[in-house]
């Protein structure tokens, strides 16, 4: 007696079993009814998974009633419960935020940590913190890889002076013409002169030749990104700024008369 009672217990566990683990197959699809391909299809909790083939297909070995996770880039996760094991459709609604977060455009924003070219930015904070009076100088000590001179201009005028330009050129100078960077204020190309340090947010400075791809041969020397500030929400608000200095020299030669 007890061999048939563990006879028939070994056969309920082996169809426990067998049925406990089954070929579960099923297609992802949008929409709009395409089929995915690439999407991930893991079981929940376990690290059994697939990645769905051509038309969206995918199969794998779980049993009845798993909850399978579903994902793709630029889509919503999926948490499915499985209740037949084959022609489940499962269907993936577009996520607009996702896709924000990777689709990366000429005049855009892109996450930081998805760069893989040399990238270096200042806030606002830094350049509040300093008396300055053009953006040229916001730039010395906090960025490296840039180059400052105030060279004698083409008006013969001498480098040093009050409000002279500075001239800065990235990681050196790559060309007998100097090569200066291309710099865009809000997208428009301008002088950094021009600017009022009080009203930038922040300023990025691309210092790959590859940002040629994107803004053509004038980015060759690297790129200066300036973004101005922007209206906010919330009270009213007025700042003012104001700075005095003077320059003179530390030591005069003595002429002959």
């Amino acid at each position: 007696m007890r061999k048939i009672a563990c006879m028939m217990l070994l056969m309920l566990s082996t169809l426990v079993s067998s049925f406990a683990q089954s070929q579960i197959s099923g297609t992802v699809v949008d929409d709009k009814g395409v089929g995915i391909i690439g999407a991930t299809v893991v079981v929940k909790g376990k690290s059994t998974g697939t990645v769905t083939g051509l038309d969206g297909f995918f199969s794998l070995s779980t049993s009845i009633n798993s909850t399978l996770n579903i994902s793709f880039i630029g889509y919503k996760t999926l948490d499915v419960k499985v209740t037949q094991p084959s022609g489940s459709r499962f269907v993936l609604k577009e996520d607009s935020q996702n896709l924000e977060e990777v689709v990366v455009v000429a005049y855009g924003t892109q996450k930081k940590n998805t760069i893989t070219a040399a990238v270096a930015s200042i806030g606002k904070e830094i350049i509040e913190s300093r008396p300055i009076t053009d953006v040229t100088s916001a730039l010395q000590g906090n960025i490296a890889g840039l180059n400052f001179s105030s060279d004698a201009t083409e008006s013969g005028s001498v480098g040093g002076e009050t409000g002279a330009e500075i001239k800065f050129n990235i990681r050196g100078v790559g060309s007998i013409n100097g090569g200066s960077p291309y710099v865009l204020v809000d997208g428009v190309e301008q002088s950094m002169q021009n600017v009022n340090p009080s009203d930038i947010e922040s300023i990025t400075v691309l210092k790959d030749a590859s940002a040629a791809a994107v803004y053509g041969s004038r980015a060759a020397y690297g790129v200066v990104l300036v973004t101005t500030k922007r209206g906010k929400e919330g009270a009213f608000s007025v700042s003012y700024n104001a700075f005095v200095g003077v320059n003179q020299a530390t030591y005069r030669p003595d002429f002959v008369d």
